[in-house]
């Protein structure tokens, strides 16, 4: 029995000791609680600083990627130029035409640049608003190219994220006369 008091007379001190010491020190007790909510936010608004940096620099690469592919499918216009009147000169390709083979070549590439684009774009998270600029350089693509424009229209289903970019007369959902 004496034991059992002991050990409840310790429980007592202990809790006294523990009051005093809350007494004694309150105020750096409220200071300790202070400067932990403080570092616990400090840490809370690194982690969003950081997780932001890295949606900023993925977007960066994203970008990056998206200007390399259409640099790309670009460049082989320097190798060939007898062919830019048929993607930017709105001429039509004739059936006899004896550029047809690497016309119709360089309309499946630009095609695949245009879909790689906007896939890279729809898979790093960007909105409709962050695609404005490819849109509009994807329906002046189609208005300025009638093979472009017709080798979407009878290939559009190969072609499934372009579909919002192309005009209705290529087989897509841009009506030209609401757009402008």
């Amino acid at each position: 029995m004496a034991d059992s008091q002991r050990k409840k007379a310790r429980a007592i001190r202990a809790i006294n000791s523990v009051n005093e010491f809350s007494q004694n020190h309150s105020g750096t007790i409220s200071l300790l609680s202070a400067v932990a909510s403080i570092v616990a936010a400090l840490g809370l608004t690194l982690t969003a600083t950081q997780i932001y940096d890295a949606r900023k620099a993925g977007d960066g690469q994203t970008y990056a990627q998206i200007a390399d592919v259409w640099h790309q499918h670009l460049a082989l216009l320097l190798d060939h130029p007898e062919i830019r009147p048929f993607i930017y000169g709105r001429r039509a390709l004739k059936d006899e035409e004896p550029l047809a083979d690497q016309v119709n070549a360089y309309v499946d590439l630009r095609l695949d640049a245009m879909d790689r684009v906007i896939t890279a774009a729809r898979l790093a998270g960007w909105k409709k608003q962050d695609l404005q600029v490819w849109r509009s350089i994807f329906i002046r693509a189609f208005v300025d190219s009638p093979t472009l424009c017709a080798v979407f229209r009878s290939n559009s289903e190969d072609y499934p994220e372009l579909v919002n970019y192309a005009p209705t007369q290529c087989g897509g959902n841009v009506d030209l006369i609401k757009q402008y």
